[in-house]
């Protein structure tokens, strides 16, 4: 039974290490380049200041992508304030959190 239990923790802290090692490499590229032009694309289709219905024409017309990113990244938006930067750290912390679905 201790065995277990030791093989359980080993992998907890396997799983924090590759987490924390995770966003350390994300957040220190985060600002490593400038904006590309879908980052430019997302910022300007998922702007809070105009409706629903005008994001998502603009959304299926140019990007041509799923709507659910946008709509989330919509409603980050506007709770925490239209900057590109928002936007940048919305990713990291959804590509951080994307490390758990390989175990």
């Amino acid at each position: 039974m201790e065995k277990i239990i030791n093989k359980i923790n080993l992998e907890f802290v396997l799983l924090i290490f590759i987490i924390f090692l995770g966003f350390l490499f994300r957040y220190f590229n985060l600002f490593f380049e400038d904006y590309w032009i879908d980052e430019m694309l997302s910022f300007a289709n998922a702007d809070p200041n105009i409706n629903l219905a005008e994001s998502l024409d603009k959304i299926k017309s140019i990007e041509k992508m799923p709507v659910l990113f946008f709509l989330v990244l919509k409603y980050i938006f506007q709770f925490f304030g239209h900057h590109p930067d928002t936007g940048r750290y919305f990713i990291m912390i959804v590509g951080v959190l994307a490390f758990q679905l390989l175990f």
